[in-house]
């Protein structure tokens, strides 16, 4: 009977779990069911065998963006008068691919995320002999509430290697390798008249130097529901953890 509670409990919770992340995911939700949808309807049908010269295009939506996320609440830890939200664009993307052979490509695939965080915070403040022209005697601890802005946009460009492994032409996964430029902007602004640094916007050659090296590799999957148009997902690590979105074949012209 316990062991029956215990099991009932967690099906409930993993049930409410992954009914949250469905909740929250609308796009992805009836994404995946518009593709499964037009998928079956075009089980019949076979389609041209990919080949050497032709093109695909991919536009998504991609998530995850825990890294900067999990870095900022690390920062700005909310508790008590300090209260923070945290907010990502998530990952828009496009990609495009061009194969110099039935299996192997080669393309460029671009991203843009930003990730935000605004909210106040209050700290007790020591104030020693600088700041004697503030009506408070040196030594003076007082409370300091400010407002803070921070901001972290990142665009990505990187070329990618694709090796295609399936035969089918409805189904098409593949693996893929990617090395490129990432160009970061980071802008910050306060309301602490006791900081010198309020405001500020740097990039990748500013104050703030970040490594501006991307990388990426995962697998990959297309489906197509006719000769051109699709929907594509792809798992990897370097950028977002998942993408899902639409795709479109552009077929080499037979001469």
């Amino acid at each position: 009977m316990i062991l029956d509670y215990i099991s009932l409990n967690y099906n409930y919770t993993l049930i409410i779990l992954l009914y949250n992340i469905a909740h929250k995911l609308h796009y992805v939700k009836k994404l995946i069911l518009l593709s499964a949808t037009l998928f079956l309807l075009s089980a019949n049908n076979t389609f041209s065998q990919t080949k050497a010269g032709d093109v695909f295009v991919d536009v998504y939506y991609g998530f995850p963006d825990w890294f900067y996320k999990y870095e900022f609440r690390n920062n700005y830890p909310s508790n008590g008068s300090n209260k923070f939200n945290i907010k990502s664009t998530g990952f828009i993307g496009g990609r495009i691919e061009y194969l110099i052979a039935r299996r192997i490509g080669f393309g460029l695939d671009l991203w843009y995320v930003k990730t935000a965080l605004s909210g106040t915070r209050t700290e007790n403040l020591y104030l020693g002999q600088y700041y004697y022209n503030d009506g408070y005697a040196p030594g003076t601890t007082i409370q300091n509430k400010y407002d803070v802005n921070e901001s972290l946009a990142r665009i990505t460009a990187l070329g990618r290697f694709i090796v295609h492994l399936g035969s089918s032409s409805k189904v098409d996964p593949y693996v893929h390798v990617g090395f490129g430029y990432v160009n970061y902007t980071h802008t910050y602004s306060s309301t602490n008249s006791y900081s010198s640094y309020n405001n500020g916007s740097y990039s990748n050659g500013g104050s703030e130097n970040f490594i501006p090296i991307g990388l990426r590799a995962g697998f990959g999957m297309r489906i197509f529901f006719n000769e051109n148009l699709g929907a594509n997902v792809d798992l990897g690590l370097g950028g977002a953890l998942f993408t899902t979105g639409l795709t479109y074949k552009f077929f080499k012209k037979e001469e």
